[in-house]
C-alpha cells in the first residue's frame, strides 16, 4: 500500500514538474512572438521612428532581448520591452 502511494505521489510531483517547465517555455516562446511582431509592426508602419536611432542598433537590442527572454521573469521580460521602446527617444518613450 505504501509503494502505490509514493509512486503516485512521485508521479503527480514529476507531472507538475514537466509541466510547470512547459508553461515556462511556452510563455518564453509566446514573448518572442510578441516581440517579432512588435519588429514587424515597427519596421511596416512605424518606420518615422527610427531618426534617434538607427534601424540597425534598434533591432540589435530588440534581438539582444530575445536572446534572453527565455530566462527572464514577466516582469523582466515587461522592463526589456520598455526599454526597447524607450530607445526611441520620442515624447515620453525616453
Amino acid at each position: 500500500m505504501k509503494k502505490i502511494k509514493l509512486k503516485t505521489i512521485l508521479f503527480v510531483v514529476i507531472s507538475l514538474l514537466v509541466n510547470y517547465a512547459q508553461a515556462q517555455q511556452t510563455n518564453a516562446n509566446l514573448l518572442q512572438e510578441d516581440l517579432k511582431y512588435l519588429k514587424t509592426t515597427i519596421h511596416t508602419k512605424y518606420s518615422n521612428l527610427f531618426y534617434n536611432i538607427t534601424a540597425e542598433d534598434w533591432d540589435k537590442q530588440a534581438d539582444e532581448l530575445n536572446k534572453q527572454l527565455p530566462s527572464m521573469s514577466n516582469e523582466q521580460a515587461l522592463a526589456g520591452f520598455v526599454k526597447l521602446i524607450a530607445l526611441f527617444h520620442i515624447g515620453h518613450t525616453g
